[in-house]
């Protein structure tokens, strides 16, 4: 019952990160509809602040990987930067001067770029409506704990997810081809299938609607060797005694790097209100090709049991 309380919380992190870009406006005042249109807006830049502050997700929301490396590009070309891709040349800000090191950048600057470059090189595209949602679209796993000091492996593929505890206890594995999570113990024999929304990270809308979460800020902090962007998430309407508050935490390409989901729900409809509390945080993780035996539910389990 933890992880199917806890799990389906989760969700919500997931299914609300999303943004909206916003419009650069000129220095005339008018807004460019294209800012990446030299000849329409030539006194535009792509993202005038990438030079002064940490960029925001929602701010590169619906640009294409081209797009997210020009805007990268960008940081580099204020400096002078030579270039002959018209999107700056057609600038009447464009001032060529050489070769731009690196180590000429400002430690924003340094932050954004490599924020930007992370998210070009991604095999998700943020234009996508799965960018924000997806847990990973390649191979990997990561180290993880909790803060109760237990510890495990998290491995994902194609979007399939696979818990391992590095002590005898429950494991679960998340195919969403099949919309079902399997809860299992191998040692102990047992397993319980949840279809649908139940955890980990699915809920069905009147669940999400009910609760009313929202996406609050977003910040980037350095985490088990990567940039994450972490998101607040927490819930607007609590006339109905629903709570939930959390972060989540993830690379440019959706590799989760913490979870922490907390609140009070009655998800599978108890009689009473539950505290619920998730918690999980990458130690380490690496990128790379997973068994397929690890995204199969495990033998052993017999009966496998659903609700109802």
């Amino acid at each position: 019952m933890r992880y199917r309380l806890v799990g389906a919380a989760l969700g919500l992190a997931m299914l609300t990160a999303s943004g909206i870009a916003v419009a650069t406006v000129s220095a005339g005042g008018d807004p460019c509809r294209d800012r990446f249109d030299a000849r329409a807006c030539p006194d535009a830049q792509i993202l005038p602040h990438s030079n002064s502050r940490e960029l925001m997700l929602h701010e590169v929301r619906g640009f294409t990987p081209e797009q997210l490396a020009l805007a990268r590009d960008e940081i580099l070309v204020r400096h002078g930067q030579v270039t002959e891709d018209p999107v700056f040349t057609g600038r009447n800000w464009y001032a060529p001067v050489g070769d731009i090191a690196l180590s000429r950048l400002s430690p924003v600057e340094t932050t954004n770029y490599a924020f930007l470059h992370e998210l070009a090189q991604s095999e998700l595209s943020p234009e996508s409506a799965q960018w924000a949602l997806a847990w990973g679209n390649g191979d990997w796993r990561a180290r993880v704990t909790n803060s109760a000091g237990a510890t495990g492996t998290l491995y994902g593929s194609d979007h399939r997810l696979r818990y391992v505890p590095d002590e005898d206890g429950e494991g679960w594995l998340y195919l969403p081809r099949d919309a079902e999570v399997y809860f299992f113990d191998t040692k102990a024999g047992w397993g319980t299938i949840e279809p649908d929304w139940r955890a980990p990270w699915l809920l069905p809308a009147d669940v999400i609607d009910q609760l009313d979460v929202v996406m609050r800020e977003q910040r980037r902090v350095p985490m088990a060797g990567a940039q994450a962007m972490c998101t607040h998430i927490q819930n607007r309407d609590r006339s109905a005694g629903y709570r939930l508050d959390g972060e989540y935490c993830a690379t440019g390409d959706g590799i989760p790097l913490h979870w922490l989901v907390r609140g009070v729900h009655d998800l599978e409809g108890q009689e009473e209100m539950l505290d619920y509390q998730f918690d999980i945080r990458a130690l380490s993780f690496e990128r790379g090709a997973q068994s397929e035996s690890l995204f199969v539910p495990p033998a052993g389990i017999a009966p496998w049991v659903r609700p109802g």
